[in-house]
């Protein structure tokens, strides 16, 4: 559970709080966060200049910090209102996933398709060998173009069986069986 903290903008109200990344966000202004997906909502609502407490887990300890909220200038809210729409939490098979970036695109000599695993929670996935960071291009044979095509694949899988997934880890592409819950 929670919202990991993949990125610390500098001079930002996360900086200027002291969240660093690692950190998981599990409640913002008493509210439990579930997902990292959550999170850009519950603190879109809170009023620029409020001050919000969020228990955060670091090095394995909870501890609260208190954030003063900002207003994004309009270039970072149009990314982090681009992430928010292309997040996945994808339940059935206990992952999120997220559109590929441009770059990771290139690292990995992905020309199209694909999604991120951003994270997992003990279930299918996890337990077919997937990790956060993978890439993954196929389901059942067939080709993932991303997040929507994904969840659409997901939706027509046969339940109780396993179905073939290909993950790029690093460079290298791998076949790993998932079973699909039923």
């Amino acid at each position: 559970k929670g919202a990991l903290v993949s990125q610390v903008m500098p001079n930002s109200p996360a900086a200027a709080a002291g969240l660093e990344v690692g950190d998981i966000i599990t409640e913002y202004n008493g509210t439990e966060v579930i997902n990292s997906s959550d999170l850009p909502h519950l603190v879109g609502k809170s009023a620029i200049g409020s001050k919000a407490p969020a228990r955060v887990l670091r090095n394995g300890k909870l501890i609260t910090i208190n954030i003063t909220i900002g207003e994004l200038p309009n270039e970072d809210a149009a990314v982090v209102a681009a992430q928010s729409a292309t997040n996945s939490d994808t339940k059935l098979l206990g992952m999120g996933v997220s559109e590929l970036s441009s770059d990771k695109r290139q690292q990995l000599g992905i020309e199209q398709g694909g999604v991120y695993v951003e994270r997992l929670q003990d279930g299918p996935a996890l337990r077919a060998g997937i990790r956060e960071g993978d890439v993954i291009t196929k389901i059942n044979n067939l080709a993932i173009e991303g997040v929507s095509s994904f969840r659409q694949i997901l939706n027509d899988l046969p339940r109780g069986r396993s179905v073939p997934v290909l993950v790029i880890r690093g460079d290298a592409p791998r076949f790993m069986a998932l079973k699909v819950p039923e």
